[in-house]
C-alpha cells in the first residue's frame, strides 16, 4: 500500500499492522529521517527500509537514525 507522509498515523499503523515500511531516502515532501522520527513517535516496532541507490555513504544516515530513533530497525537499501 502506498500512502503519503501525512497519512502515516497511529490509526493507519494499527489498522494495517505492517511488519515493514519502505520509502525513498529522499522524497519530495520528506526524507527518511522525518519518517523514522514519525515511526518512532508512533511506537512502530517493525523494520524501516529506505531506498537510496546513489547515496555515497549510507552508513552516515543509518548512524544518525540509530541515534535519534534507537527502537527503529532501520537500514538503507542501495541496490535492488
Amino acid at each position: 500500500m502506498f500512502v503519503s507522509f501525512e497519512e502515516v498515523t497511529e490509526g493507519l499503523l494499527e489498522h494495517l499492522g505492517p511488519s515493514a515500511v519502505i520509502s525513498p531516502a529522499l522524497a519530495q515532501d520528506f526524507d527518511c529521517i522525518d519518517l523514522a522520527l514519525r515511526l518512532h513517535d508512533l511506537n512502530f516496532k517493525g523494520m524501516y527500509r529506505a531506498t537510496a541507490p546513489d547515496l555515497p555513504r549510507p552508513e552516515v544516515v543509518e548512524k544518525e537514525i540509530a541515534h535519534l530513533c534507537p527502537s527503529i530497525d532501520f537500514k538503507i537499501i542501495t541496490s535492488l
